[in-house]
């Protein structure tokens, strides 16, 4: 099902998004605004926000993996605004290949959440999370534990598609984008 979810975090998430994203949106249209292709990257940058409202507002995994390839599909096209150079097309492509990277952290979620629960929804998986602290995989040689592999795939997620320490090598190539 496509669920939205609007608690008191959420909520508190959208109205951030909006806000920044309102004033960005202003600062970007009077900086922007004598640009000959300033719809289309207004247009991108709208894309970017609703992408942000989707993935926080999400009710289960299915939308928030949405949410997640929306940021990724509309950070390329922002990054790659003026199509016309190389560099940009060059720093596109490195940041989508980076989030790609990301995103497959998320997949595995997808999966070891519905082979777990056989559920998607993130209420449900929050309730019953509980359930597997002491469920252990076997990996190589390794046991690893279940929640500390998931803790693993959202950290590494959300380090990539943030840009942190470690795999920030693409942000600095991003820069050749319009950035507000």
């Amino acid at each position: 099902d496509f669920e939205l979810l609007i608690d008191t975090l959420s909520f508190s998430f959208m109205l951030l998004t909006t806000t920044i994203g309102l004033f960005v949106y202003m600062y970007a249209f009077s900086y922007f605004r004598y640009e000959p292709l300033v719809d289309r990257f207004l247009l991108f940058l709208c894309s970017f926000i609703l992408s942000m409202l989707l993935l926080v507002s999400a009710g289960n995994i299915i939308i928030l993996f949405l949410g997640w390839e929306l940021i990724g599909l509309t950070s390329f096209f922002l990054i790659n605004f003026w199509v016309t150079r190389m560099g940009t097309l060059k720093a596109a492509f490195k940041a989508f290949s980076f989030n790609k990277v990301s995103d497959y952290f998320i997949l595995v979620l997808l999966f070891v959440f519905y082979d777990l629960i056989y559920d998607f929804d993130i209420l449900n998986i929050n309730n019953q999370i509980h359930l597997f602290y002491n469920y252990d995989v076997k990996f190589l040689h390794f046991n690893l534990n279940l929640v500390e592999i998931i803790s693993f795939c959202i950290l590494g997620a959300a380090f990539i598609k943030s840009a942190q320490l470690g795999p920030h090598v693409w942000l600095p190539d991003s820069m050749e984008a319009p950035v507000p």
